[in-house]
């Protein structure tokens, strides 16, 4: 994984992507590059790129495993309690409730998400790529905020 034209790279080096860092050619040339592909920490770097799943796997049930699916539900009963104005206190109820209305399923055994995980996965994975969106149509539209009871209109 060598780019060509990579700012990195020098008249006598070049920069391997994959180690993310500049391998030095000018004594042997191509023999040095080809030691470098060679050599442990290069291999031990594609095995490991070769291991990682891919992100879009995660969010295909056909492909992903049982732990990519539980992790999908959680982020699911997540956003729908933000979607439904429901308070973080709900999630922890849907644990023991999915168990004991999917007994068979791997994916109600394994779920665990109470309030905390719920507000995290929200806070800081679901929040902020939505934030612009929810500023921009809060700045083109009109919105209410109850305080005590009395709706204040913004």
């Amino acid at each position: 994984m060598i780019q060509r034209n990579h700012p990195k790279n020098t008249n006598t080096s070049l920069y391997c992507l994959l180690c993310e860092k500049s391998v030095d050619i000018e004594h042997q040339g191509k023999l040095d590059l080809t030691r470098h592909c060679r050599g442990k920490s290069h291999i031990a770097m594609m095995n490991a790129k070769r291991a990682q799943t891919s992100i879009t796997s995660h969010f295909n049930p056909q492909t992903s495993n049982i732990n990519q699916q539980i992790s999908l539900a959680e982020v699911k009963v997540a956003g729908f309690l933000a979607e439904n104005n429901l308070p973080f206190a709900t999630a922890d109820h849907f644990g023991p409730l999915f168990k004991s209305i999917f007994p068979d399923s791997k994916i109600a055994k394994g779920y665990g998400c109470g309030k905390t995980k719920a507000s995290c996965i929200l806070n800081r994975a679901i929040v902020p790529n939505l934030r612009s969106t929810l500023v921009e149509q809060m700045q083109s539209s009109g919105f209410r905020i109850a305080t005590d009871g009395r709706m204040i209109k913004v």
